[in-house]
């Protein structure tokens, strides 16, 4: 649960797209929404999926945000963006690692369909007592 490196790196499966491509749209209010008429000429088009930007930083926050993987989980090769999503990924994914009655909740419902499942992520069982009526 390190990070992969002090500077985020680039996935070797991501492209950036390095040449920013004319608008395409001819309708005026389609292009002033992209961007044209609000002082930016060019847009940038992400590679690797379909998002559109209008500004350098919101490409560049995109492309950190989207497809930037910092962190990555010591057991399997995933690898994710946020440090608390690698920690929910090795909870959820990785649990059998865990003493399941030493992190997790169960359902206080005595009439429960499922009363010995231990819900390790609290959205999940919140979810599940929201149902359990």
């Amino acid at each position: 649960s390190t990070p992969m490196s002090s500077v985020a790196s680039v996935s070797e499966n991501t492209q950036v797209s390095e040449t920013p491509k004319p608008f395409a749209s001819s309708d005026p209010a389609a292009r002033y929404e992209a961007g044209e008429g609000n002082g930016c000429s060019e847009q940038r088009t992400c590679a690797n999926c379909p998002a559109v930007f209008s500004s350098e930083n919101a490409f560049s926050a995109h492309i950190h945000r989207k497809h930037v993987r910092r962190y990555s989980c010591a057991i399997c090769p995933s690898t994710f963006h946020l440090k608390t999503d690698l920690k929910r990924h090795e909870l959820t994914v990785h649990r059998k690692d865990l003493a399941a009655d030493t992190h997790g909740f169960r359902c206080p419902n005595p009439a429960c369909s499922i009363p010995k499942k231990v819900f390790i992520r609290r959205d999940n069982f919140e979810r599940h007592v929201s149902r359990c009526k």
